[in-house]
């Protein structure tokens, strides 16, 4: 073997490890949610609906909740009340919804 052969695997191998890990955490926090979308206080309610402040809104067929990981989650598996982003569909459906992180929460978005 030569004399930096395995150096170089080293090198390769930590390379490896930092492109992978940094990509990992990189989209881990990447999360799409659009400037516009106002925060607002989502309780679920039966048969597919929600209310957003005092108003309840039925989820569109399209709909989609995303939790505080950026992973869709179905409505039924949800309970209580969470901190959100939402846009509503031109129908008035909920077409997302996105579940805040504290740090999310504290930052600056248009009232629902």
């Amino acid at each position: 073997m030569e004399p930096f052969a395995q150096l170089k695997i080293l090198y390769r191998l930590v390379a490896w490890a930092l492109v992978t890990g940094l990509s990992a955490s990189a989209l881990a926090g990447l999360r799409a949610i659009p400037p516009e979308a106002p925060a607002a206080v989502m309780t679920m309610l039966a048969d597919g609906r929600v209310a957003l402040g005092k108003r309840v809104f039925t989820i569109s067929p399209a709909g989609q909740i995303r939790d505080a990981n950026n992973r869709i989650v179905l409505p039924a598996t949800l309970g209580g009340s969470y901190v959100v982003r939402v846009l509503l569909a031109p129908d008035g459906q909920l077409y997302r919804a996105w579940i805040l992180t504290a740090e999310e929460a504290a930052q600056p978005a248009p009232k629902f």
